[in-house]
Formats: structure tokens, sequence, C-alpha cells
């Protein structure tokens, strides 16, 4: 027997949406056959009660911890460095768990339907440029000794943190981008767009080509001489801290764009499926804390150095916020669960009615 065109249209669309962790009780559509069944909660239930404790409470438990005990590398006063550390370390927890809901999530289901490759792709470039950024000002003498000479004798605000966070996040999302390949064959959106090609092309040509230029010029480590009014020195975009500042250019034009392919994919759908909002509120939390920590580094510093001394990062805060609060308005107000289990149980009544 044929399907009519809404039955057929609505069997098309939850083949769409295999079943997320987050979802609750779908036992409308028990009766529906096994490639588009759903677990019943108390199976789904006893499955996420305990990752969603570790999502609730582990970045706390780890931030305090190693805030407390290792060392702070700040040059705010006692107690106030440990303060400091204890946030940076939570928000570095929470941001470095934000990736793992999700990666749990792919490997439950086997698939990674709902989740853009795109974002995936842009998001490995992101990451790698900002582990670079981020490693070079915390280690590389030199290139602090650039950044002092041109920041008041100020040195980098960057914390051992913000480098363990993003080494992190580029295994993380590679670890994703991984899954994003493997289970390629159950993903009905796994074709990447020409944009997202052309822009890691763009970006990697032009950052190699630059690095190259700077290795091979004899003033590579020296600090980049000041531009004024009438003139700019050639010789002060091929530095070694210029060059760092490019790859931040990058990571935070990544991350002006990144989101879009997620939120569209989620508006085309007309759901939050297969994508797992836990990563977004444990983001929220951690660029909240994270500007905390800047704030507090300002304020008791009597400087703007750690606001605008590493502009880049409280960018990435603010982006990131701004897209963490239009995929919570998706994930709870447009696309809610209760949308989700009206429509399988209004599913399941035209499938039992066909099998009449």
């Amino acid at each position: 027997m044929s399907l009519d065109p809404l039955l057929s249209h609505r069997l098309a669309i939850q083949e769409d949406r295999p079943n997320d962790g987050d979802s609750s009780d779908n036992s409308e559509v028990s009766h529906l056959p096994s490639s588009i069944e759903q677990p019943s909660s108390q199976s789904a239930n006893s499955r996420f009660k305990h990752p969603n404790l570790l999502w609730l409470f582990g970045p706390w438990a780890i931030g305090i911890t190693l805030g407390l005990l290792l060392c702070t590398y700040s040059s705010l006063p006692p107690p106030l460095d440990k303060i400091s550390a204890v946030i940076g370390w939570i928000y570095f927890s929470a941001w470095s768990i934000s990736f793992y809901p999700q990666i749990w999530t792919n490997y439950r289901r086997k698939s990674v339907v709902g989740l853009s490759i795109d974002f995936q792709l842009l998001n490995i470039l992101g990451f790698s440029c900002y582990a670079i950024y981020n490693s070079a000002l915390f280690f590389i003498p030199s290139i602090r000794q650039q950044y002092k000479a041109t920041h008041e004798g100020q040195l980098p605000a960057v914390h051992i943190n913000d480098v363990a966070f993003s080494l992190h996040a580029f295994l993380a999302t590679s670890i994703t981008l991984t899954q994003c390949f493997l289970y390629r064959d159950n993903n009905n959106n796994s074709k990447t767009s020409i944009y997202s090609k052309l822009a890691i092309g763009i970006a990697v040509t032009v950052s190699s080509l630059w690095a190259a230029i700077i290795f091979l010029s004899p003033a590579a480590d020296t600090p980049p001489t000041p531009c004024t009014r009438s003139a700019c020195p050639i010789e002060s975009f091929f530095t070694w801290l210029t060059w760092v500042y490019f790859l931040s250019g990058i990571k935070f034009l990544v991350t002006l764009v990144k989101y879009i392919p997620q939120v569209v994919l989620n508006c085309q759908r007309q759901s939050t499926e297969g994508w797992n909002v836990w990563n977004v509120l444990l983001d929220f939390e951690g660029g909240v804390l994270s500007l905390a920590q800047q704030i507090i580094d300002a304020v008791f510093c009597s400087s703007l150095t750690p606001l605008i001394g590493s502009p880049i990062k409280a960018g990435l805060s603010f982006i990131s916020m701004m897209f963490d609060v239009i995929f919570m308005v998706q994930h709870f107000v447009l696309y809610p669960n209760w949308k989700r289990k009206v429509a399988g149980a209004a599913m399941a009544a035209d499938y039992e009615r066909i099998e009449a």
C-alpha cells in the first residue's frame, strides 16, 4: 500500500531525526519500524543520568582543584592570584568538557545526523590557530619579549589554562571530525560546502607563506617597528608576533562564521536532535567565567592590558556566548522536546492506520 504524501513526509523527517541522548520519553513511537524506533525513557534516563551530572559538576570540581594546587603565573597579589587561577581553571574545564557530550552522543548513536560537518571543519582550523597563538605567547621567550616591547612592559595575558584548553580543544575537535567521517555512511548531511573548503585552503596557504617569509627574514625576532600616520615599514608585518596575531585573526574570523552552518542545519531540520545541548550550556558557562577572569586581572592590575592586550580572547567569549544564546533558543523554544513527541505520536498514529 502506498503512503499518502503527508505520511511519507513525516516518515522521511523521522528517519532524518534519530534519537538524541538528550531526548526524554519517546515511547509514543514504539510501534514504528526499528530503523526509527527510539529507546524507552527508562533506558535513556539510566544511560544519561550520570553523564549529565558529570557535565554539570565536573568543571567546578576540576577547576577548583587545579586552581588551588597549581602555580598561578599571575602578577596579582594573594589571594587574588588564586581566585583568578580558580576561575581560569573552571572555565578551562567547562570549555574542555563541553566537547565530550557531543562525542558521546555520536559514539552512542553511531551517527552524526544533526551535526554539521562544515562546523567541525572550521572548528579544526580555528583551534589549530588558537593553539599556536596561546603556545607561542606563553612559551616562546622571543615572542613574549616582542609583546612586552609593544605593550608598555606588560607580559601577554595568556595563562597556562589557556594553552591547555586550546591544545585539548584541537585534540577533541579532531576526534569529533574523525567521527563525522567514520559514521559518514549514516549521515544524510555529510556533504561539505565549497565555502568551508575554500576558507581553509586560503587560511593555510597565506599563513604558510607568511611564516616562510618571516623564517627567512633577519629581523624576525625583533619587536615590530611602530607605524606612523605617514608610513608603516614593511618589515613591521614580518615578525613572529605579527604572524601570531594573524593566526588569532583567523581564529576570530572562524568563530564569526563557524556556528552558522549548525544554526542553518537546525532550521532546515526543524530539530536539534543529534546535536547535544550540553556543549552549548558548558560553552556559555566558560565564556562568562573567561570574561570574569579578564576583568579581575584588569581591575587589580590597574591596567586594561588583560582586556585589550589579548583582544582575541575577549572577542571569542562574546561571539561564542551570542551563538550559545541562539542555540539555546532553538533547542528550548523553537524546537523543544514536546514538539518532537507530538510529531512522533502523530506519525505513530498514521503508521498504525496504514497497517490496519
